[in-house]
Protein backbone atom coordinates (compact mmCIF):
# COMPACT_ATOMS: atom_id res chain seq x y z
CA UNK A 1 0.00 0.00 0.00
CA UNK A 2 1.07 3.24 -0.71
CA UNK A 3 -0.14 7.19 0.18
CA UNK A 4 -1.47 9.22 -2.66
CA UNK A 5 -2.12 13.21 -3.23
CA UNK A 6 -5.35 13.16 -5.68
CA UNK A 7 -6.10 16.63 -6.52
CA UNK A 8 -6.62 19.19 -8.84
CA UNK A 9 -3.82 21.65 -9.31
CA UNK A 10 -4.38 25.60 -8.82
CA UNK A 11 -4.70 26.34 -11.85
CA UNK A 12 -7.42 24.14 -12.93
CA UNK A 13 -9.66 25.40 -9.82
CA UNK A 14 -8.83 28.75 -11.23
CA UNK A 15 -10.26 28.08 -14.76
CA UNK A 16 -13.11 26.55 -12.56
CA UNK A 17 -13.86 30.02 -11.43
CA UNK A 18 -16.31 29.01 -8.98
CA UNK A 19 -17.47 28.82 -5.34
CA UNK A 20 -16.36 25.18 -4.24
CA UNK A 21 -15.69 23.49 -1.30
CA UNK A 22 -11.93 21.99 -0.60
CA UNK A 23 -13.50 18.51 -0.07
CA UNK A 24 -14.32 18.68 -4.44
CA UNK A 25 -10.42 19.25 -5.12
CA UNK A 26 -8.53 16.62 -3.34
CA UNK A 27 -8.05 13.77 -0.96
CA UNK A 28 -5.05 11.44 0.59
CA UNK A 29 -5.54 7.99 -0.48
CA UNK A 30 -4.28 4.96 0.50
CA UNK A 31 -4.26 2.50 -2.04
CA UNK A 32 -2.05 0.09 -4.23
CA UNK A 33 -1.67 2.05 -7.11
CA UNK A 34 -2.84 5.11 -8.84
CA UNK A 35 -5.28 4.16 -10.57
CA UNK A 36 -6.59 2.25 -7.61
CA UNK A 37 -6.64 5.95 -5.88
CA UNK A 38 -8.06 7.89 -8.27
CA UNK A 39 -10.59 5.46 -8.11
CA UNK A 40 -11.52 5.34 -4.93
CA UNK A 41 -10.62 9.76 -4.45
CA UNK A 42 -13.71 9.47 -7.03
CA UNK A 43 -15.68 7.33 -5.44
CA UNK A 44 -15.76 9.73 -2.40
CA UNK A 45 -16.42 12.91 -3.38
CA UNK A 46 -13.55 13.94 -5.64
CA UNK A 47 -16.16 16.35 -7.90
CA UNK A 48 -14.08 16.76 -10.74
CA UNK A 49 -13.75 15.32 -14.48
CA UNK A 50 -11.04 12.51 -14.27
CA UNK A 51 -9.17 14.16 -17.10
CA UNK A 52 -8.42 17.18 -14.75
CA UNK A 53 -7.30 15.08 -11.65
CA UNK A 54 -3.61 14.65 -10.91
CA UNK A 55 -2.25 11.69 -8.66
CA UNK A 56 0.88 12.15 -6.82
CA UNK A 57 2.60 9.62 -4.53
CA UNK A 58 3.41 10.87 -1.14
CA UNK A 59 7.11 10.47 -0.02
CA UNK A 60 6.46 9.15 3.36
CA UNK A 61 10.21 9.91 4.19
CA UNK A 62 10.03 13.68 4.32
CA UNK A 63 8.17 15.76 7.00
CA UNK A 64 5.44 18.29 6.05
CA UNK A 65 1.41 18.74 5.32
CA UNK A 66 0.25 16.61 2.43
CA UNK A 67 -2.94 18.74 1.87
CA UNK A 68 -4.85 21.20 3.69
CA UNK A 69 -8.33 21.40 4.83
CA UNK A 70 -10.16 24.58 6.25
CA UNK A 71 -13.17 23.90 6.03
CA UNK A 72 -13.00 20.22 8.12
CA UNK A 73 -14.66 19.77 10.94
Amino acid sequence: MKIYKVFVSEEIQDAWDGNWWDEYFGHVVVADDEQEALEIALSKGLMVPENLVTVEEVDSSKKGIVMSDFNAG
